[in-house]
């Protein structure tokens, strides 16, 4: 009744307050649509704006929901400013899209003379323009944000700082491009904000003097600076985008500066090579030698003099004119700039021969093509390869040879070098196990330990190590290979190659096996022997045994009797209290006749008779519980949801969430357990 009357008083402040005459007038005239909600927020009144935005007039929608008129899915969705509103009496707003025009939905709460909520004033306000102009504002400051971003060259935006005369003494750092920082090595939050001095205390004068004027006087400047500090070479321009500041373009010039730096460098190195020779330097143009140093002339034993103007094949061993001439002619043929490097049969003028590593490229000699080369005297070099290469053929004949596997294996784990062995152990051809990974043959039960092993010994930059294991070939033959491994590693400390050297041990093992098979067989034996002189003496302990389990046996039946006898007792009294406790509570609080109170009363200590003997036997646990949250443990046992007991109960669904977490809290339940799953064990 009470509720009845309440709901009775708030709808008639509802109506007063919305039929006041004066409000029509200016309620009309606002250009906003707006809507007047009730408590259950279905429209009460409505202006003509409302009406041209959603197409309906008065009468359409007053009465209805405003979700009904909106064309939303629900109407408690949490982004809704209405229900915002009512939930903290305060404005609240939400920004949508209606076709092609943005809408701003404004929601402020309405209380009635009790401070009760009674319903809310809904505007919905065309902010189309001013999204379009946000819009504007973000594309435009993003394409100069680009354009600052992804300039090649340094740029950067500063303020300057003039002292109490109006002499510039310190500028401040606004903004910088990525480029800026790349070329200068700072980094922007290291900048921004702050003053050059606190940047670079050191700083050249003349930068400030230079560009506090770009900054004052409006007249940009451009010029070239050496950064010490960094190393770098800049051309730098600086201009004034707006009175008391200046920005700058940094173009790092440091390799252009390199490139001449190293030009003259070059030709300090000529002159060197010139005036104290060390290797052959020729010109050659029109198939004639026209210049020759003086290392050139000497290591063929000639003069200068004696050399130039000769065919530029008189130094070349007769049998290698030919090719020389043919190699000349294509060189001179060509359109563009070459490097070419060969080794050549040298003669002398005593008619001594040398080998020579030569290296030509076309190029200009007094604005006409020539060829241009250098000469160093290899003998000794090519004696060594010759050396190396006999070496080379007798390792291959003992790696060929040998009965044990070779292999040699890069940091990745693929095999660049294997004998003729691992065609018969992998049961592949050459060709395959170049390149194969290492692991493929390898037995699955072996692979985890050989990795593991190799890890470890890599992880210590270990540079041998011996281990076994399978390997299975194509066939699906198992060999047992023992593996001794070289590692070997670059000057950082990384590994680049393994060399092992593997030898079949599989009949070793065999021989292993079965020894150690004879020898299991025979310990069989004595354990047989030795089992049947134990087995009379278990015989004669079974009997006492299986008195023994009896016992215990009868022991556990007794312990379980005393249990289900106190769980009986708990379940008695737990259904009481959530069953019949409740309901009882709920009649004694209604209103009753006096017999009907006697009845009660009889009822009441008759279950209290009756649990009384159970209440002892009770867990403390249990004790606390409140009626209230018996029931609504009871519900929850039922699967009901917390609206749904709410509804039953006839609470809030809030009242009855805070029942479940006082339960969950009495009954120590953490937040990963289940409360009907606890519950439904009680049983």
């Amino acid at each position: 009744m009470e509720k009845e009357k309440h709901q009775a008083e708030s709808t008639t402040e509802e109506s007063s307050f919305y039929t006041v005459p004066d409000w029509n007038i200016p309620f009309d005239a606002v250009n906003d649509a707006i809507w007047i909600l009730n408590s259950e927020h279905r429209i009460i009144l409505t202006n003509r704006a409302a009406e041209a935005l959603f197409n309906r007039t008065k009468e359409e929608m007053t009465g209805k929901y405003c979700w009904e008129v909106t064309g939303c899915k629900e109407n408690t969705s949490p982004e809704c400013p209405c229900v915002r509103s009512k939930i903290s009496h305060t404005r609240e707003k939400l920004e949508f899209r209606r076709g092609e025009d943005w809408f701003q939905a404004i929601s402020d709460p309405i209380f009635n003379n009790n401070d009760h909520y009674a319903g809310s004033v809904h505007f919905f306000r065309n902010i189309t323009h001013r999204m379009q102009t946000e819009k504007a504002l973000v594309d435009s400051e993003n394409r100069y944000r680009a354009l600052f971003s992804k300039m090649l060259n340094g740029c950067a935006l500063h303020e300057v700082i003039c002292n109490d005369e109006g002499k510039p003494v310190d500028y401040r750092y606004l903004d910088v491009n990525p480029a800026f920082e790349e070329t200068t090595g700072f980094r922007a939050k290291d900048l921004l904000g702050k003053t050059a001095l606190e940047v670079a205390p050191d700083i050249d004068p003349f930068l400030i003097e230079t560009y506090g004027r770009v900054a004052l006087t409006g007249e940009p400047v451009s010029f070239d600076f050496f950064n010490e500090k960094t190393g770098r070479y800049f051309i730098i321009t600086a201009y004034q985008p707006e009175q008391g500041q200046f920005a700058i373009i940094c173009q790092n010039i440091s390799e252009q500066k390199k490139t001449e730096n190293a030009l003259r460098a070059s030709e300090q190195k000529f002159r060197i090579l010139e005036e104290n020779p060390i290797v052959g330097i020729f010109v050659s143009q029109d198939k004639k030698l026209i210049y020759v140093n003086d290392r050139m002339a000497e290591m063929h034993g000639y003069t200068k003099e004696e050399i130039i103007g000769q065919p530029f094949d008189m130094l070349i061993h007769p049998d290698d004119r030919d090719s020389i001439k043919s190699k000349m002619d294509t060189y001179l043929e060509m359109g563009e700039r070459y490097r070419q490097r060969f080794e050549i049969l040298r003669i002398k003028k005593n008619g001594d021969t040398f080998w020579g590593g030569a290296i030509v490229t076309r190029g200009k000699y007094n604005d006409k093509d020539a060829i241009l080369g250098s000469v160093i005297d290899i003998s000794e070099s090519k004696q060594a390869e010759e050396e190396l290469r006999r070496s080379e053929e007798r390792y291959k004949e003992i790696v060929e040879e040998t009965d044990d596997l070779i292999i040699k294996v890069n940091s990745s784990g693929h095999i660049v070098f294997a004998n003729h062995m691992a065609n018969k152990i992998f049961g592949l051809p050459h060709s395959d196990i170049i390149g194969m990974h290492i692991s493929k043959c390898i037995h699955p039960d072996d692979k985890l330990h050989t990795r593991t092993f190799i890890d470890e010994t890599v992880k210590i930059k270990g540079t041998g190590a011996t281990f076994e294991n399978r390997q299975i070939s194509q066939t699906g033959e198992i060999r047992h290979l023992l593996w001794t491994s070289n590692f070997h590693y670059d000057e950082k400390g990384n590994l680049f190659e393994v060399a092992s050297i593997a030898r079949d041990i599989t009949q070793r093992r065999k021989m292993e096996e079965a020894l150690k098979k004879a020898h299991d067989e025979l310990e069989q034996r004595v354990i047989e022997r030795t089992h049947e002189i134990v087995k009379a003496n278990e015989d004669l302990r079974v009997k006492t045994k299986n008195l023994e389990e009896l016992n215990t046996a009868l022991k556990i039946l007794l312990d379980r009797r005393e249990k289900d006898k106190e769980e009986t007792s708990e379940k008695i009294l737990l259904n009481v209290k959530e069953l019949v406790v409740p309901y009882i509570n709920r009649l004694k609080s209604g209103s009753l006749n006096d017999n009907q109170k006697n009845y009660l009363e009889v009822l009441e200590s008759g279950l209290q008779e009756i649990t009384s003997p159970f209440a002892q036997k009770l867990t403390s646990r249990y004790m606390h519980v409140t009626p209230r949250e018996l029931q609504v443990g009871n519900l929850v046992k039922q699967g009901k949801t917390s609206k749904e007991i709410a509804d039953t109960l006839h609470t809030t669904e809030r009242t009855v969430v805070a029942h479940r977490a006082n339960l969950r809290k009495k009954l120590g339940l953490d937040k990963s357990s289940n409360l009907r799953t606890y519950l439904l064990s009680l049983q």
